[in-house]
C-alpha cells in the first residue's frame, strides 16, 4: 500500500517522463526512480461509475477484451480485498502473460477504512475521496499453479487511481510489471505502453458509453448494478460522514481482477 501510495499520489509531474506521444488523448509516462508505467486521461464519467466498471472481475469480464477466460477472483479475502488471477494475450513479442495478485480497493478517507488511514492521515491530505485499487503479486501455487501456454509474470505495487472531478474522473492506470522472459526492459516497457492506450480507449468508451453500438452494462446485469451501488454509497458516506456503505452486497465484495 505505502510503495503504490508514494508512486502513485506523491509523486509530481515532472517526476514523470513520456514514455510516447499522446495517443487518443491516453498520455503514457514513465517513472525513472521506480521503473512504473503510467497512462493518465480524463474520463466523462464519475468515479463511482468508472470503479464498477474496472474495479471487480464481473463486469470487467463482460467488456475487456484485454482479459483472456479464465481470469477470476480466487477468493475474497475481506470486504475489500481478493486474491485474483489474471491471464492476459500476448503483445508484440511477448507472449501470454498470467498473474496471481492481492488487490485491495480503499476509499481515501472514507470512515470503514480509518483503521487503515489512521496512521496517515497527513499523507492523504488533498487526496481524500481519491479512490485507489492496488495490488501486488503473490506465489500460492497451491491455489493456482503454473498454466500451460502462459508466463507466469509478477506485478510489483500496481493499481488504478480514480480522482473525482465532479462528474469527471482523471484516471491513472499505473502498473510496475517484471514479465520474465528475456526481453530488454526498454522493449517491455514500450510494450507495455502500447498496451495500456489500448485498454484505457476501451474502459474510456465503455464508461462514457461512446458509440451507438455501446450498451450499458449496468442496464441489464443485477449483479453489476449492485457494485455500482456499493460505489455510490461509499461516497456518499464519505460526503456525509455517515455509516453504511461498501458493503459486499451481490457482487461477493468489493475487489477482484
Amino acid at each position: 500500500r505505502a510503495a503504490f501510495i508514494d508512486v502513485a499520489l506523491h509523486t509530481s509531474d515532472d517526476e514523470w517522463t513520456a514514455l510516447s506521444a499522446a495517443a487518443d488523448g491516453v498520455a503514457v509516462q514513465r517513472h525513472a526512480a521506480s521503473g512504473t508505467v503510467r497512462a493518465v486521461v480524463e474520463l466523462a464519467a464519475p468515479v463511482a461509475r468508472c470503479a464498477a466498471l474496472l474495479c471487480c472481475t464481473e463486469p470487467r469480464m463482460r467488456w475487456d477484451t484485454n482479459l483472456l477466460p479464465g481470469t477470476r477472483r480466487l477468493l475474497q479475502l475481506d470486504e475489500h480485498t481478493s486474491l485474483d488471477y489474471v491471464a492476459t494475450p500476448g503483445m508484440g513479442p511477448i507472449s501470454h502473460r498470467d498473474f496471481v495478485d492481492v488487490s485491495r480497493v480503499e476509499l481515501l478517507g472514507h470512515h470503514r477504512h480509518a483503521a487503515i488511514a489512521a496512521d496517515d492521515d497527513d499523507r492523504i491530505g488533498a487526496h481524500r475521496g481519491t479512490l485507489l485499487r492496488y495490488g501486488i503479486s503473490c506465489v500460492v501455487d497451491e491455489i493456482m499453479p503454473a498454466q500451460s501456454g502462459f508466463v507466469r509474470g509478477s506485478n510489483a505495487a500496481s493499481g488504478f487511481v480514480f480522482v473525482p472531478l465532479g462528474e469527471k474522473t482523471r484516471f491513472h492506470y499505473v502498473v510496475n510489471s517484471d514479465l520474465k522472459g528475456w526481453l530488454p526492459r526498454a522493449v517491455v516497457a514500450a510494450n507495455i505502453g502500447k498496451a495500456l492506450v489500448g485498454i484505457v480507449v476501451q474502459f474510456r468508451g465503455v464508461a462514457e458509453q461512446r458509440g451507438a453500438a455501446t450498451s450499458d452494462i449496468f442496464d441489464d446485469d443485477e449483479e453489476s448494478r449492485a457494485l455500482l451501488a456499493q460505489f455510490v454509497d461509499m461516497y456518499a458516506t464519505l460526503d456525509s460522514g455517515g455509516g453504511g456503505g461498501g458493503g459486499n452486497g451481490g457482487a461477493g465484495g468489493i475487489g477482484g481482477a
